[in-house]
């Protein structure tokens, strides 16, 4: 693939997550809620997150460096001070090559930020694409069930409650 249509491919795909799902999600999520119920909203949001990841990995290997990956992790960690982003900054600081990122941490910036910046560190880490596609799926799954099912489900039910009183 050309060089310059993977680079233009890529910083599209990430403007069209945060679009998407960070501004445009809420209402969405609202929505896919309503009428199709918790669980297959958040099997749908599961799906949406994995499919988008894994087209979001394949650009990431397309490049000719990890160097992109390195550009949006860096622009997430630059923002964050807490201990975990402090030390996730320093695990991937400290290797040249390809961090060793352990698995809880992989997980846990998965749940507490997003896949967008879940999927840049499992660039980094893992460069075989069977493994990098296991670990997004399984990301997913667990930011749909720790994350999107509690807050957008919960919060569901509240206003669902709310309204009918």
């Amino acid at each position: 693939m050309n060089d310059k249509f993977v680079s233009v491919a890529t910083s599209f795909w990430v403007v069209a997550y945060i679009i998407i799902f960070k501004i445009m999600g809420i209402v969405f999520y609202y929505f896919l809620i309503f009428h199709l119920g918790v669980g297959l909203a958040t099997f749908t949001y599961i799906l949406t997150n994995g499919s988008w990841g894994s087209i979001f990995f394949n650009l990431l290997l397309r490049e000719k460096s990890s160097e992109k990956a390195r550009h949006i992790l860096g622009r997430f960690l630059d923002n964050k001070n807490g201990n975990l982003f402090v030390r996730l900054r320093e695990m991937i600081d400290d290797s040249i090559d390809s961090p060793n990122v352990p698995l809880f941490w992989l997980f846990v910036v998965f749940v507490l930020e997003s896949p967008l910046s879940g999927v840049a560190i499992i660039r980094l880490t893992y460069s075989k694409e069977s493994q990098g596609y296991f670990w997004i799926w399984l990301g997913s799954v667990a930011n749909g069930l720790f994350w999107f099912l509690p807050i957008y489900g919960g919060g569901f039910s509240l206003l669902k409650l709310y309204l009918h009183l």
